[in-house]
C-alpha cells in the first residue's frame, strides 16, 4: 500500500486531536481497515482520512467508512412566479420520510387553515381557508399552521352581554367535530339542562311559567362546566363582554380552528417566493428522495491515514469525551445518539 502523501510530517499535520475534551480515552486494539474506495481524493489526487472522523463498519466485510447522514425526503409545490412556492420536508430521517404524504384541500368553507394528521398513514391534510366559493389561503398560512402545532378549536355564541366562548379541552383537529346548540324548550317551567350526543352539545334553556327563557349566560357556562360528560370535552367561559344577560336560542354552532401537531412535516417558503400567493389544491402527494445513513457511527479516528494506494489500518477511539464542533464529521441527531450508545460523551 505505501504512503504517497509527501512526508510523514504531512500526515502528522492531519492528526489533530483537538476534538478530544479529555485525555481519558480508550483506543481499539489493532485499529480498523479504512475502505479506500469510500475516501474522496483531494485536488492533488491524495486520499487522506483525517483524525476526528466518525466512522462505521460497512456491512460484514470488516471495512470502515466515514458516516454520511441520510437525506430527508422532500417535495415542493407551487411556483416562484405565483409567489406560492413551498418546500415540504419530512422530519422523519432517511427512507422513513418517503412514507410521509400531504393533501391540500378546500372542499369545505373554513375560516382558517387547519391541519389534520393521520399518524397511521403518516398523511398531513391541510384544510385550506376558503370562503365557500374559492380558496383564500396563501402559502404563509401553511407555514403558520405547521409552526403553531396543536391548537384547540373554539366557538363564541350569543350576543352583547350574553356571549359564551367554548374551547375544546383536547388540542387538535378532532375538536372541530364538536358543536353547541342553545335550545328553547318551547314549554313552561323547564329546568336548565345539558345533553351530549355524537359531538353535539345541547343546552336546554330554563323557562318560566309563561315559557319565557330565564337562563343567563353565566348560568349556561356553569351548567356546561358542571356536566360530567361535556366538561371533559370543552371549557365554557365568558365571551367578548359580560355574561349576565339572558341567552337567546342558538342553532348548531361548530367549534372551529382546531389543528393537529403534524410532527412528521416541516414547511418553508421556496427560494424566490414571498408566500403571498394562493395555495394550490393537491391530491395525496408523497415526499421523495429520502435516503438512509450509510453506516452506524461506532468509532472516531485517532490519527490521519492515507489510502491513496489502497486500504489501510487506522487507529481509532472507541471511548472518549468529544468536542462535537471540532470533529471532522458534522453530526446529526441520529449520529449523536449512535456515538453515545457506543460509549462516547459529546460536549
Amino acid at each position: 500500500m505505501g504512503t504517497l502523501y509527501g512526508t510523514e510530517a504531512d500526515l502528522l499535520r492531519e492528526t489533530d486531536l483537538g476534538f478530544l475534551d479529555s485525555s481519558q480515552t480508550r483506543r481499539k486494539s489493532r485499529g480498523v481497515t479504512i475502505d479506500a474506495d469510500e475516501v474522496t481524493a483531494d485536488g492533488d489526487g491524495y486520499k487522506v482520512m483525517k483524525s476526528g472522523t466518525v466512522i462505521g463498519e460497512e456491512g460484514s466485510g470488516g471495512k470502515f467508512a466515514e458516516v454520511v447522514a441520510g437525506v430527508k425526503a422532500t417535495k415542493s409545490i407551487g411556483t416562484v412566479e405565483a409567489l406560492n412556492l413551498l418546500d415540504l420536508t419530512a422530519l422523519l430521517g432517511g427512507v422513513a420520510g418517503n412514507a410521509v404524504s400531504f393533501i391540500m384541500t378546500g372542499l369545505v368553507a373554513r375560516a382558517s387553515t387547519d391541519v389534520q394528521y393521520d399518524s397511521y398513514l403518516k398523511t398531513v391534510t391541510f384544510h385550506l381557508k376558503n370562503n365557500g366559493a374559492s380558496i383564500t389561503a396563501i402559502a404563509t398560512d401553511i407555514i403558520d399552521a405547521i409552526t403553531a402545532g396543536a391548537v384547540s378549536s373554539t366557538v363564541e355564541i350569543g350576543a352583547n352581554d350574553a356571549k359564551i366562548k367554548l374551547t375544546a379541552k383536547a388540542a387538535g383537529f378532532s375538536g372541530n367535530d364538536l358543536s353547541v346548540i342553545l335550545k328553547d324548550p318551547s314549554g313552561a317551567d323547564q329546568a336548565l339542562s345539558v345533553d351530549y350526543d355524537d359531538g353535539v352539545i345541547t343546552v336546554w334553556l330554563a323557562t318560566d311559567g309563561s315559557s319565557v327563557i330565564l337562563s343567563t349566560a353565566d348560568e349556561v357556562i356553569a351548567a356546561i362546566n358542571a356536566d360530567v360528560t361535556v366538561s371533559e370535552l370543552v371549557f365554557a367561559e365568558t365571551g367578548d363582554g359580560t355574561s349576565t344577560a339572558v341567552c337567546a336560542a342558538v342553532s348548531d354552532a361548530p367549534l372551529i380552528g382546531g389543528s393537529d401537531d403534524a410532527t412528521v412535516l416541516g414547511v418553508a417558503p421556496g427560494t424566490g417566493s414571498d408566500g403571498t400567493g394562493l395555495v394550490p389544491e393537491t391530491g395525496t402527494t408523497l415526499l421523495v428522495g429520502g435516503t438512509a445513513q450509510n453506516v452506524t457511527a461506532t468509532y472516531v479516528t485517532a490519527e490521519a491515514v492515507e489510502v491513496t494506494n489502497g486500504d489501510a489500518i487506522c487507529g481509532v477511539f472507541d471511548q472518549a469525551r468529544l468536542r462535537e464542533g471540532a470533529l471532522v464529521t458534522k453530526l446529526d441527531t441520529a449520529m449523536e445518539a449512535e456515538l453515545v450508545a457506543a460509549g462516547f460523551q459529546l460536549v
